[in-house]
């Protein structure tokens, strides 16, 4: 039954999406919340969730990537099982694509769940953010045929080097372009498993 769940529950997900053009706000806002309270017993609505969110006003965007992120650090940070799935390593392409503001994702780095895949992209991200108005040059793509294409595999365009590869190069960026941003701040984990 847990297998069938999970195809009803990546079904439903992909089904928000492809009629997220046609709900009203109010049902977009509905959508997205049901499939965050998803996200605390299994990570299949990711993926869609982060493809709904991009339907969003910036403020209700930044708003709900920072919250599917947090989600995702709170389940690295609070689980042995760290799925690295290909499924769950995508959304956290998907999530971190989701982001505009630099400071919303600054602040991510703070948590204790900022590790492996979902730190790499989330460096990637704020660079992009950063330095390439926002525009996707480091983290997978979307191309024209709806395929998901790494800019590495695209060799006539040139993926510019990077400048912040590390949490320490963030940090540096920073602390000399951001003086008021407070680097000692922590975010708290919040423990997604059963009590």
């Amino acid at each position: 039954m847990d297998c069938l769940g999970k195809h009803v529950r990546v079904a439903a997900g992909n089904s928000l999406v492809s009629l997220a053009r046609s709900l009203t706000p109010e049902q977009r806002v509905k959508a997205v919340e049901s499939l965050i309270a998803s996200l605390n017993k299994s990570t299949e609505a990711a993926i869609p969730l982060a493809k709904l969110i991009a339907f969003f006003e910036p403020y209700l965007r930044d708003r709900y990537s920072t919250e599917l992120l947090t989600i995702m650090q709170n389940r690295l940070a609070s689980t042995l099982d760290n799925s690295s799935t290909v499924d769950w390593i995508a959304s956290h392409r998907f999530a971190c694509l989701s982001m505009l503001n630099s400071r919303s994702m600054a602040s991510r780095f703070q948590h204790p769940g900022c590790v492996d895949d979902l730190r790499e992209f989330m460096l990637m991200r704020f660079e992009e953010l950063l330095f390439h108005q926002g525009n996707s040059v480091y983290i997978l793509v979307e191309n024209a045929s709806k395929s998901l294409v790494s800019p590495i595999t695209l060799e006539k365009q040139t993926t510019p080097l990077r400048r912040i590869s590390t949490l320490y190069d963030a940090a540096e960026w920073i602390i000399e372009n951001w003086p008021d941003f407070d680097l000692e701040a922590n975010q708290p984990v919040f423990w997604l498993g059963e009590n």
